[in-house]
């Protein structure tokens, strides 16, 4: 299928994929395309240029078989191990990442209700955390070492979490008695500092190194308000930003600390600024990728429809942002630029992860699937594409 702005696509009739986005084929319109008798190789013809030859291949996937559909899941740092949870079952799987073989049933964690994982950054540790508690274990021994609670001190719901730099769990929380926030160390299961009352902090966002807390104040509908970045451990404003959307996830951070990803609705919806994620999902809406650094917005990435997914890889060089019509985009962070998108399921991605060079991604099917983006680099190298061309 080709367009008139010189995009080519190969489309898997049997499920509706796009196996292959070529969005780059011709610089005009393209006014032919046919596929040679070996099945691998396009040809097609664009009236700006010359004819061209392409090779032709889905991308390429490996599966890890999860028993659950709606199972949660995160790889760790070192690309070795995957973690699943079982829907509302109390135990946790620890996989070998590239077998599947269970290494470790984890106990302790009781039921969770929506939540996500996280591996300390020496992947030594494991973290279960939903708005109502935070487990941690050891990885190599399989041991519960703490498991933080209404039972054991929490007040308020836990809005984001992140490992310091000496493996100490951290977890914010927003108070259930006033608008104001708390750090715990999830592992001691103690408060380190807690925000005065009258600061009026709704929510807040940790970034992954434990350095900085993103707070968001409390705002009237219609307001855009602005966010206040405090500083650990002593907790003092350091500096205020306009507000550009709404965080995206509980992490909305890049694993370096250096971005900031937030949703930023096409048309203005007060309660969903206001009550963000969990006023439903906004009907349109895109990407603001922003350098914390020096607060500059660097992109607006638009999509096919609302993400549903997102993840950063481990040096923090691509973007993966997964959409509910089962597409996945790579972003390029240091050319600021797109490098792949492709619908890689007919079903919304769930789940989005990085194990070295492979992009794992769920869908709902049971399994997490993996693309092998090194043997997709060089396809896209074959056909002219200049995956990395600075």
């Amino acid at each position: 299928m080709a367009t008139g702005d010189g995009r080519i696509y190969v489309v898997d009739l049997h499920n509706h994929r796009i196996i292959v986005a070529l969005p780059g084929a011709h610089a005009g319109p393209v006014v032919h395309v046919r596929w040679q008798p070996d099945g691998k190789h396009l040809i097609s013809w664009g009236t700006s240029d010359s004819l061209k030859r392409w090779e032709v291949a889905e991308p390429p996937l490996a599966r890890v078989a999860i028993a659950s559909r709606d199972a949660l899941w995160a790889i760790s740092p070192d690309g070795r191990r995957l973690a699943v949870a079982e829907g509302t079952q109390e135990t946790i799987q620890l996989l070998d990442a590239v077998s599947g073989r269970i290494i470790h049933t984890l106990h302790g964690s009781g039921q969770q209700s929506a939540g996500h994982f996280l591996f300390s950054p020496d992947a030594r540790r494991l973290a279960l955390v939903d708005p109502y508690q935070a487990s941690v274990w050891d990885v190599d021994s399989g041991q519960l070492l703490a498991r933080l609670d209404e039972e054991h001190g929490l007040k308020g719901l836990i809005t984001s979490s992140a490992f310091a730099s000496d493996t100490t769990l951290l977890a914010v929380a927003a108070s259930a008695s006033g608008p104001s926030l708390a750090v715990w160390d999830v592992l001691e299961m103690r408060p380190r500092l807690a925000t005065p009352p009258e600061m009026s902090y709704q929510s807040g966002h940790i970034t992954p190194d434990g350095s900085l807390i993103m707070a968001i104040p409390g705002q009237s509908p219609g307001t855009r308000g602005e966010v206040v970045w405090l500083r650990l451990p002593e907790g003092q404003p350091m500096a205020e930003w306009p507000r550009l959307g709404v965080p995206l996830g509980e992490n909305p951070f890049s694993p370096d600390a250096r971005w900031l990803l937030t949703l930023l609705l096409r048309k203005p919806d007060p309660t969903f600024e206001l009550l963000g994620v969990f006023s439903g999902v906004p009907p349109e809406a895109d990407v603001v990728l922003q350098r914390i650094a020096d607060r500059e917005q660097m992109s607006r990435i638009t999509g096919p429809s609302v993400p549903s997914a997102q993840g950063f890889d481990g040096d923090g060089r691509l973007l993966a942002l997964g959409y509910r019509d089962g597409s996945v985009k790579l972003w390029d962070l240091r050319l600021d630029e797109e490098i792949f998108h492709a619908r890689l399921s007919s079903h919304p991605v769930g789940q989005l992860g990085f194990r070295g060079d492979w992009l794992a991604f769920s869908d709902g099917s049971a399994a997490v699937q993996f693309v092998d983006l090194a043997a997709l680099e060089r396809q896209s190298a074959e056909v002219g594409l200049g995956w990395d061309d600075e």
